[in-house]
């Protein structure tokens, strides 16, 4: 805490208010960074004409961002003590990882709603498995971007394109078949 206080030009004492220790400030900034990047996945959705537009554009700002900074992502996925869970009474769209995974979900939902030739759910089962097939989505793209995201590090990874064009075929063959 020191060493960064330091290098902020402030004191020990004024981080300490801020944030109760390093893994307080490795929270913040974890959060901070997935509040950044969560605009920017909505205004790809949202500039997407077809239900493959929607997703390719989702996909390719998020692996992007990886691709750039991974060291960031391995921080906020990894580092930042974010989890997976969500706590009942905090509603913040980056309390955590489940939260932030939970938002891009309906951002997913409600945007190939918006656009031609997509779904709609005809039943209460309908929309709960669509819930669940965008959590899914998001749960895949994570998994996925991690296992690029080391591959690249070493050399071995395909081109982001590929990769963005077969996770969207993935993504949009069950809705093929209904949600």
């Amino acid at each position: 805490m020191e060493e960064i206080a330091q290098h902020s030009g402030t004191s020990k004492s004024v981080f300490y208010r801020y944030f109760t220790d390093k893994a307080g400030l490795s929270q913040a900034l974890g959060e901070f960074l997935l509040a950044g990047i969560e605009p920017k996945i909505a205004q790809a959705a949202k500039s997407g004409s077809t239900p493959q537009d929607v997703v390719e554009r989702m996909i390719d700002v998020y692996l992007t961002m990886v691709q750039r900074s991974p060291a960031i992502h391995e921080f906020v996925t990894t580092q930042a003590g974010l989890g997976w869970s969500r706590t009942t009474n905090d509603d913040a769209p980056t309390a955590s990882l489940g939260h932030f995974a939970d938002h891009i979900a309906a951002l997913l939902i409600s945007s190939l709603r918006s656009v031609p030739h997509s779904f709609e759910a005809t039943s209460m089962d309908d929309e709960l498995m669509l819930d669940y097939w965008a959590r899914a989505v998001v749960g895949m793209v994570n998994s996925v971007t991690e296992k690029w995201s080391r591959a690249n590090a070493q050399g071995d990874g395909p081109s982001r394109e590929v990769v963005v064009s077969r996770l969207t075929q993935w993504i949009l063959m069950p809705l093929q078949y209904g949600p």
